[in-house]
């Protein structure tokens, strides 16, 4: 008798990916107290105050809250498409919000923001000190959950899928699908995340084409996000389609390159093996080195994607992780001064 093939389960793939990071049960008390404790004056804190200077986007979010009525009242969202492109989960939870649970504008930021740091710092401190948390208070990553509300609860809520899957639960597609209707470009973050976890799997660690897989991710974001964005949201008939070119100056980018090709020596030069976590950040750091051809937004990406970055710092072997925090640390002050000054 022929004996039959067997399939593969995707939840022991999952599992399997999962030995050779932190458990992401093992937070504990102190872990759990100092997340919270950072997330909440993140919050809480009048950061617009403290930097001198309003937040556009927040400003802007906090007039479409409280100033004008609710979009599902007016938009006829008549489609998948449309409820995706035209963000429909994001104007219900705003309209849940605001209604039936009688909360302002402000609150509900503040409550993204919340929930936002609160989750990076779970990711951050999953089986490690709980001090890492610290490791987000960068201007960067505070600018992104206080202004950038929508995307910041988006990454909240993918990120939360990423440990589900990491877990082994098949829970991890509920976030898959909400995340979209969101914010759209979850699709582009979920493409970023998916190839790294996929070819964990399927692609041999300790080799240079999981660099090169990871980096060519990165190629195809840069070129989707920088000259062909007006082409795709032409095409769909997005209302953003004016899109202005928000590249940063090099000076404010340097560091990630740098940081992106430190990563690629690293890769060649060490023999260790390497998580999904390394290379998301190789394919995040590899958009910002191509947005200096392509232009687009990488900081956006380096913001959203901030704790995994951080996190990809301790798979680093000793004396390289050593130095990274010297230079994460001597950013981070750097960009502190000039947010003062």
């Amino acid at each position: 008798m022929k004996p039959r093939a067997l399939k593969a389960d995707p939840t022991m793939m999952a599992q399997k990916t999962a030995r050779s990071i932190p458990s992401t049960a093992n937070y504990g008390k102190p872990g759990i107290a100092s997340s919270l404790v950072v997330a909440l004056f993140v919050s809480i804190f009048p950061w617009w105050v403290f930097r001198g200077a309003e937040y556009i986007d927040r400003e802007n979010n906090l007039f479409f809250i409280d100033r004008l009525a609710n979009k599902l009242y007016w938009f006829d969202f008549d489609s998948l498409l449309s409820k995706i492109m035209n963000e429909w989960g994001w104007n219900f939870l705003l309209l849940i919000s605001v209604e039936n649970l009688g909360l302002s504008g402000a609150q509900i930021l503040g409550l993204i923001a919340f929930v936002s740091f609160l989750v990076a710092s779970f990711f951050i401190v999953r089986g490690r000190q709980p001090g890492y948390a610290f490791l987000l208070f960068n201007p960067l990553f505070i600018d992104f959950v206080v202004s950038q509300s929508r995307l910041a609860l988006t990454m909240s809520i993918l990120t939360v899928g990423y440990l589900l899957y990491k877990r082994g639960s098949r829970a991890f597609i509920a976030p898959l699908v909400i995340a979209p209707f969101i914010h759209t470009s979850s699709i582009l973050f979920i493409f970023l995340i998916g190839v790294a976890l996929i070819f964990q799997n399927y692609v041999p660690a300790r080799t240079s084409l999981r660099f090169f897989i990871a980096t060519t991710t990165g190629l195809i974001i840069s070129i989707l996000t920088g000259p062909l964005l007006v082409t795709v949201l032409s095409s769909l008939e997005d209302r953003r389609v004016n899109y202005e070119d928000m590249n940063s100056p090099l000076i404010y980018t340097l560091f990630w390159i740098c940081l992106y090709f430190y990563y690629f020596l690293i890769n060649f030069a060490t023999n260790s093996a390497k998580t999904d976590v390394f290379y998301i950040s190789v394919s995040v750091l590899s958009i910002v080195v191509f947005g200096l051809v392509f232009g687009g937004y990488p900081i956006r990406f380096v913001a959203a994607c901030f704790p995994f970055i951080v996190s990809s710092f301790f798979e680093l072997p000793g004396r390289f992780r050593h130095l990274i925090f010297i230079y994460y640390f001597a950013m981070t002050f750097a960009l502190w001064f000039f947010w003062l000054v």
